[in-house]
């Protein structure tokens, strides 16, 4: 980029002399930082949501253990160590949750189709989202992970059942309290999880609908945008791109129910995507071009403030 920019230099120094090129990741314009906080907050509620899920399904798996004592009473009498049970439990609760984890796969996959296919516009093919080796290694570590460290508990205590207790007709275990206590306290956690994602829920609709009554100084009612690619073998000639666009806006005046038309290089509050230096009138010229101050822009035909009516104060708009 360094010879691109030398060389355009070179060729334009009255208007490029001393202008170099740096290069960024492209990762950085498209995820900027803020957005990658909205992110990591949405990975955060994902998180709680799985938590309650686990909690969930640890509290039916104590359940389930509780109703498998004479069971699991039998199997140890019939010679099943403490270990051979708890490798039992282990295993179906990381079963359960592979089995989960291939399901949330194979939703997630329909839902993610369904909302690409629901955008207003299309993505380059570079940012696309799709699901692809990292995704499907995360979700089988975040299955089995979930499923040894919500699983070992209910399967510890499947292993510790007495045999000769179990068996007795209305007999009760010695883990019958420690049941009943770890029961109690995955439900107050899955309670507290649900009340901090309730919360959090509840603010960020609240600041969605803050956001949603904010002035931005710009018509949004009963108006209709779209964007519009211009193939490649128009011509090259200014004045027929210009009459093109003429005939363009007349052609959408014409159409019933439209009552003003204009166009731009791109809507409020986006990024111009023009950016150049510039001299003032009446100012002594720079005698180093590269010095000149420089700014972003944007292109509008003539009525385009009138039709969106800007709101003095909003942002910075030159006529």
């Amino acid at each position: 980029m360094n010879t691109v920019a030398a060389h355009i230099a070179d060729s334009y120094p009255s208007s490029n002399k001393g202008w170099g090129a740096y290069v960024e990741p492209y990762k950085n314009d498209f995820l900027p930082s803020e957005r990658r906080l909205t992110l990591w907050l949405l990975m955060g509620a994902v998180g709680f949501v799985l938590l309650i899920a686990c909690v969930n399904v640890a509290n039916l798996l104590l359940a389930k253990g509780m109703a498998r004592q004479k069971e699991l009473a039998i199997r140890g009498s019939l010679g099943a160590t403490p270990r051979e049970i708890f490798g039992q439990m282990l295993t179906e609760s990381l079963l359960l949750a592979t089995t989960g984890g291939l399901v949330g796969v194979a939703v997630g996959y329909l839902m993610l189709r369904g909302l690409i296919a629901s955008m207003p516009f299309a993505l380059p093919t570079e940012v696309e989202p799709r699901l692809n080796l990292p995704i499907l290694v995360f979700t089988l570590a975040a299955t089995t992970v979930a499923g040894l460290l919500f699983g070992c508990v209910p399967a510890w205590f499947a292993s510790q059942v007495d045999p000769a207790d179990a068996l007795k007709e209305g007999g009760r275990t010695g883990t019958g309290v420690g049941h009943r206590r770890l029961r109690r306290g995955l439900v107050v956690g899955e309670f507290a999880l649900a009340l901090a994602l309730l919360a959090g829920a509840g603010l960020a609709i609240h600041s969605f609908t803050n956001l949603l009554r904010v002035d931005v100084g710009v018509r949004t009612d009963h108006v209709f945008t779209f964007y519009l690619p211009l193939p490649d073998s128009r011509s090259k000639d200014p004045d027929q791109i210009v009459a093109y666009y003429h005939r363009l806006l007349a052609g959408i005046a014409a159409v019933p129910g439209v009552s003003h038309v204009s166009a731009s290089s791109g809507l409020p509050l986006e990024w111009p995507g023009f950016g150049t230096a510039f001299t003032i009138a009446g100012h002594a010229a720079y005698s180093d071009p590269s010095q000149r101050p420089g700014t972003l822009f944007g292109l509008v035909t003539p009525d385009y403030f009138q039709n969106l009516r800007y709101s003095p104060g909003h942002g910075e708009v030159a006529q």
